[in-house]
């Protein structure tokens, strides 16, 4: 379903980014890292549809008038099953984002300023896959670790300790989910303020690609920051900390894939014009649909010299 609802963005994305990543030794991160930003996209999709299907059988199940049966119970708990971890997950995928982000842009800046050989074996393609595998356990180990300490203060922890404990998630998610993304444009503006004063020196593959992380910050940076607005206008002063944490995490599990893609598909407007002005439905659904005609296969003939 998700390669439906965006054909154009992984086969180009794909195939433009490994095609010109491979002549860059430089910038021999970009192709892993923005490939797995392709894969938070479709995952995101598949995890946001998930808990829209599971809301609405949760919905049709509950809705239903008399007492709940008892084989409407396994249906509640798969449903709320399959909202909770889905729900969690792209919490996971969220905060990921942002992080990969910041980490490349520390990398990039410092690499493209001073070329050392330390910065070019940061995030590599040989420790990328098992450093990614990590953060992921990390962030899933403290949101069930939060979620835990949250539901057992009320029967083992005292009011002190959990007040501690929500001090610390509140400024962890502070830090991770908006000071890290003011600091991203802020350290990629010198490498784009240089990019733009020694265009005429650099290829078009080292200035694209340098936009494109540079973009897709500030496209974080401005729909942060727009919610942010938005939440301090309608929320009381009591309880700002919570609605700020609870609404930056909904609007980043709806904005994340598309700022992604928004991001990409804005760095490749001269592609995505080629694209709509050659893009043709009637095409596109015979190929989905297998109508474009079958192939005929016809054994090889090997002529062979007559010797006379």
């Amino acid at each position: 379903m998700s390669r439906l609802i965006i054909p154009s963005f992984g086969d180009i994305f794909t195939k433009l980014l490994t095609s010109e990543s491979k002549k860059i030794n430089y910038l021999q991160t970009f192709p892993s890292i923005i490939h797995h930003f392709f894969v938070m996209v479709i995952m995101s999709y598949v995890l946001l549809l998930t808990i829209f299907m599971s809301c609405l059988l949760t919905f049709s199940t509950t809705s239903t008038p008399g007492e709940t049966s008892i084989f409407q119970i396994p249906l509640i708990i798969l449903s709320v099953t399959c909202i909770t971890i889905p729900a969690l997950t792209i919490v996971v995928i969220n905060q990921m984002f942002h992080l990969l982000v910041f980490l490349l842009t520390v990398k990039n800046c410092c690499q493209y300023f001073f070329p050392f050989h330390i910065f070019t074996r940061f995030l590599s393609r040989r420790n990328l896959p098992d450093f990614i595998w990590y953060l992921y356990a990390f962030f899933f180990v403290n949101e069930l670790i939060g979620i835990f300490l949250y539901w057992a203060h009320w029967f083992i922890l005292s009011f002190e300790v959990i007040d501690v404990i929500i001090i610390f998630y509140q400024t962890a998610y502070m830090i991770l989910n908006i000071i890290l993304i003011f600091l991203c444009p802020v350290c990629y503006f010198p490498i784009i303020l240089s990019l733009w004063k020694s265009s005429n020196l650099r290829s078009e593959e080292h200035i694209y690609l340098h936009n494109y992380m540079f973009w897709q910050s500030v496209l974080v940076l401005f729909f942060k920051f727009m919610v942010i607005m938005l939440i301090i206008f309608i929320s009381t002063a009591e309880n700002l900390i919570i609605y700020l944490i609870a609404g930056t995490i909904a609007f980043d599990g709806l904005t994340t894939p598309i700022i992604i893609q928004i991001s990409y598909l804005g760095c490749n407007r001269n592609n995505l014009k080629i694209l709509l002005t050659s893009f043709n439905f009637k095409k596109f659904f015979a190929v989905i649909f297998g109508c474009t005609g079958r192939n005929v296969v016809h054994p090889q003939v090997f002529l062979v010299p007559v010797v006379t």
